[in-house]
């Protein structure tokens, strides 16, 4: 069981944490082109994408919780390629179908909520990188 002092709030190396940057960065450069997205969907897709991301992280620590993966690997030296690679096959066809489904659910949402291809890719890569951030933290 991992105790709230081995918890690390920033990513490692440093330098992944100017990722949350890059959600800022495409909303400052594309928001004078108008993409027809308005504060309030950017919000509630940020709000989407946060929650998913928590969501999903915390369903893969309780699987690999009651797959013994976690007392095996410490929070420090946790690596997915020796995870995946100690899969039997058909758990590996339900991560791989879990992945699947995260992106589709977030191509569903930009699908739901702009009009234009170009919008609807904002859309999904804004989701995406909130979703990410909150996943992998």
């Amino acid at each position: 069981m991992i105790n709230m002092q081995e918890f690390v709030l920033l990513a490692q190396p440093w330098w992944v944490n100017l990722f949350i940057l890059i959600p800022i960065v495409v909303y400052w450069f594309f928001r004078k082109t108008g993409f027809g997205i308005t504060r309030n969907q950017l919000m509630i897709a940020a709000l989407f994408g946060i929650a998913f991301g928590f969501i999903e992280s915390s369903v893969v620590v309780y699987l690999r919780a009651a797959l013994g993966f976690l007392s095996e690997l410490s929070a420090k030296t946790y690596l997915q390629p020796e995870l995946l690679g100690n899969l039997p096959k058909s758990l590996f066809r339900v991560e791989f179908f879990r992945e699947a489904s995260t992106l589709i659910m977030l191509m569903s949402l930009a699908f739901l909520t702009a009009r234009s291809t170009k919008a609807r890719l904002a859309i999904f890569l804004w989701t995406f990188a909130f979703w990410d951030i909150f996943y992998f933290s």
